[in-house]
């Protein structure tokens, strides 16, 4: 009991860092990120009197520029994300396995019935036989193997909303710049 004690703690500790490094790593690159692009989007604001966009090569270095600044972002925001999610998929394979050893402790499992469950996959689709639902315990059938079967495949549908979540962090910086960019150009367009 006392391994499976120390387990516990240390996934815990795990799971707490795992979760600070990600937030701190969100709010610093992601809307570090935000305002690093409007500012330079507004720049001129404040360094030139006035900006004239005359002539089609005017617009056409216009557009040029607004369709880099588009690129450039999604590709960083992109990135950012990317590397945020390998944090949240970290998270989510530690709490797997910090329920999974929460339940053997409390179970009483067999040890090679914990080893087997603690090595399965949580980014493997999903059983959708499965129900999502516990069912009510009862003195024969509650046993460690049920109730693992039942987390890996909770865990599993976890893991795969994690992708769809990842998405609207996305949506959200690209909204904020293109609003911008839109606002800057039609000022430009309209001061010419």
């Amino acid at each position: 009991m006392d391994v499976i004690e120390k387990q516990l703690d240390y996934l815990n500790e795990t799971m707490k860092e795992t979760a600070t490094e990600a937030n701190s790593f969100l709010l610093k690159y992601h809307f570090g990120g935000l305002v690093a692009v409007l500012a330079l989007l507004n720049i001129d604001l404040v360094l030139i009197d006035a900006v004239v966009v005359e002539g089609v090569f005017d617009f056409i270095l216009l557009g040029l520029a607004i369709v880099l600044v588009i690129f450039l972002s999604r590709k960083y925001f992109g990135y950012v994300l990317d590397h945020y999610g390998r944090f949240t998929k970290s998270h989510r394979k530690l709490k797997y396995k910090y329920e999974l050893t929460l339940h053997a402790a409390l179970s009483k499992a067999r040890d090679q019935d914990y080893q087997f469950f603690l090595e399965q996959d949580v980014n493997h689709i999903p059983d959708e036989k499965i129900d999502g639902q516990l069912k009510v315990p009862n003195q024969d059938d509650y046993e460690f193997i049920y109730l693992a079967n039942y987390l890996l495949n909770h865990h599993r549908v976890r893991y795969k909303d994690l992708e769809k979540k990842d998405g609207h962090y996305l949506d959200m910086a690209m909204a904020v710049i293109i609003l911008t960019l839109a606002i800057r150009a039609i000022f430009l367009i309209i001061g010419s």
